[in-house]
């Protein structure tokens, strides 16, 4: 028999379907025909350690409603597979919930669901927000907006810049980097870069100069202008705020196969010279490397 033949569409949602009256007649079995040897996948690309459960509603071909559901835990970094396996009928109803603890944001785990014969739908994971089929998206993994979240990045040894490596299987668009650079008191100047490497050597040059024995805080921010405070700035002596010029023009970054990373460079970098509170804020989204 033609599964296309038998494919049809109910209403969305798992509530309860009233019995249809056999499968002699498709009309009254909305859904799509699967098999015993089918199954009800659901994949997850996460870059968060939590769980998600998986329900479905199924008609029986003597018109039977069932209900059935399952529960995947996955961790960060690891794509996660459930199946369940199916009878021969009617698929009618999926939906899919992002669990906790913690909350599930977009951006924070990719979910694919399908049987064999089809993708259901493929979509970010949230929690409270039900993904489902009928009606579900399709998405690629960078569509719409991602997962904000923020780390700090460890001291650089003394006298080396520092350098962050843009994790596997992510992408990601920088809006934010803020870092301090305490200069020893060796008589020259030190002329800060922010560089991006994605083989095209993205570098933003500070707006002035540091000179030694000071401690600077820089900040790269997207939208903003170049601008500079003396150093006696919020009436601290040896303090001064350099905001890096503007706009972070450059795409989402990529994981280790594009050699994507963040960091400085420093022309005058003395030994004694130390970078430290290197925080960076970022929207993420999950994409596998080629």
């Amino acid at each position: 028999m033609d599964r296309r033949s038998l494919l049809r569409f109910g209403s969305p949602g798992l509530a309860d379907d009233s019995p249809g009256s056999s499968a002699s007649g498709c009309q009254s079995s909305p859904g799509v025909y699967v098999t015993s040897n089918d199954a009800l996948s659901i994949v997850v690309y996460p870059n968060i350690t939590c769980s998600v459960q998986l329900n479905y509603r199924f008609t029986r071909l003597d018109g039977t409603v069932v209900f059935g559901s399952g529960t995947l835990q996955f961790t960060s970094g690891a794509p996660a597979q459930l199946q369940l396996p199916l009878e021969e009928g009617y698929l009618t109803a999926v939906e899919a919930w992002g669990g906790y603890p913690p909350n599930v944001l977009r951006g924070d785990a990719f979910a694919v669901v399908s049987i064999p014969s089809m993708v259901l739908f493929q979509d970010y994971l949230q929690t409270n927000l039900s993904e489902g089929w009928p009606g579900g998206r399709q998405l690629s993994s960078v569509e719409g907006p991602g997962a904000l979240d923020s780390l700090i990045v460890p001291n650089a040894a003394a006298g080396q810049d520092w350098q962050f490596q843009v994790p596997s299987n992510a992408r990601w668009l920088l809006h934010s980097a803020r870092m301090q650079l305490t200069t020893s008191s060796v008589n020259k100047q030190r002329l800060v870069y922010f560089v991006v490497d994605q083989g095209l050597h993205g570098q933003f040059a500070a707006a002035a100069l540091q000179p030694p024995g000071t401690m600077v805080f820089y900040q790269l921010a997207r939208g903003s202008g170049s601008t500079s405070v003396a150093p006696n700035w919020s009436g601290k002596s040896n303090y001064g705020f350099t905001l890096i010029p503007a706009g972070l023009p450059f795409p989402l970054l990529g994981g280790t196969t594009r050699g994507s990373t963040i960091g400085t460079t420093t022309i005058g970098l003395d030994a004694g010279d130390q970078w430290a509170a290197i925080v960076l804020m970022y929207e993420q989204w999950y994409q596998a490397s080629p």
